[in-house]
């Protein structure tokens, strides 16, 4: 039987929110680009920051990544906070899993990545790799979609 997924676990583009992944067992990152000193308005101040474009899976529990089903995917998030995205951009074209962690920055709490243990980090890493078999696979799959062919006029019936 075809399982499908939900349209909640593929929101794409918008931003990554780390308040929303703190508790997560692992997450995927798979950086594609960066931005530098993008323009921002914050209180009322203009400041520049590094944005980085990111493909993200989110596994809620050990039991999501022991089963290679991801929790949430988005797909172009923008990670805009300093400290994951300044990590984020070094690893554009490559991908990483990590943990959410937090780190006291004065007043402020800052997210940082984490290393994931090792085991979990194989599990990542056997859900990536599994990924991308199914991906190059369909590939080279015939597409359902495909036109028709137009019909030829020498096809038609006499009148």
């Amino acid at each position: 039987m075809v399982s499908l997924g939900r349209p909640s676990q593929f929101a794409s583009g918008g931003y990554f929110k780390p308040a929303e992944a703190t508790s997560a067992a692992a997450i995927l990152v798979e950086p594609t680009s960066v931005a530098r000193n993008v323009e921002t308005t914050f209180n009322d101040e203009v400041q520049r920051r590094d944005e980085v474009t990111a493909d993200v899976t989110i596994f809620d529990t050990a039991g999501d990544v022991e089963a290679g089903q991801p929790t949430r995917t988005y797909t172009g998030a923008r990670i805009v906070q300093r400290l994951l995205a300044a990590d984020a951009a070094g690893a554009v074209g490559q991908a990483f899993a990590a943990r959410l962690g937090q780190k006291k920055m004065g007043p402020a709490t800052a997210y940082r990545w984490e290393d994931l243990d090792s085991a979990t980090e194989k599990q990542v890493a056997a859900y990536l790799e599994k990924r991308g078999e199914v991906s190059a696979s369909s590939e080279t799959a015939p597409s359902f979609d495909a036109p028709a062919a137009a019909p030829s006029l020498d096809d038609a019936p006499p009148f």
